[in-house]
């Protein structure tokens, strides 16, 4: 049984032009294409890793930057925030995701680093994603549901 949903969103226009919209459809749409080329990223990235390229120094490297850089990054950027321990601690696990560092890493190979350092580089990069993929997608439900049951029991409290 298919379930139809229909939606719009109305988005602010200039003086003169009609109103722009979406419809649900095209959302649906474009979650469906975000998730399904999220997807094919991970296989790329799977399937360029060979058990040689893992290194003792890349998982080092890959827990300093989970466990140190950007938990500390996290708190550091909320400070003067009313933002509560329980969030900062998700968003200095859980984060900006690794997709960003591809991008900088392809930047930086673009603009002239040398084939030997670039080598280095996309491997220790590609550990740090896929370790990221595996630790967060493990963690993902237990801690949100922790920080679901916390939240929900502050609730309560404060009623």
């Amino acid at each position: 049984m298919w379930i139809r949903f229909q939606c719009k969103v109305n988005l602010p226009a200039q003086e003169g032009d009609p109103p722009a919209s979406i419809s649900g459809g095209s959302l649906i749409f474009k979650e469906q294409l975000e998730r399904l080329s999220e997807m094919m990223l991970v296989l790329l990235i799977g399937g360029t890793l060979f058990l040689d390229s893992w290194s003792l120094r890349a998982v080092w490297l890959a827990l300093f930057l989970f466990l140190v850089v950007r938990p500390v990054s996290v708190f550091i950027g909320l400070l003067g925030t009313p933002t509560s321990w329980p969030l900062r601690w998700m968003v200095g696990w859980f984060g900006v995701r690794g997709i960003g560092s591809l991008y900088y890493l392809m930047y930086a190979i673009q603009h002239g680093l040398s084939e030997e350092i670039a080598l280095e580089l996309v491997s220790l990069t590609l550990i740090a994603v896929t370790l990221s993929i595996i630790l967060h997608g493990i963690s993902v439900k237990p801690l949100m549901s922790r920080f679901g049951l916390r939240k929900k029991y502050s609730v309560i409290r404060a009623e």
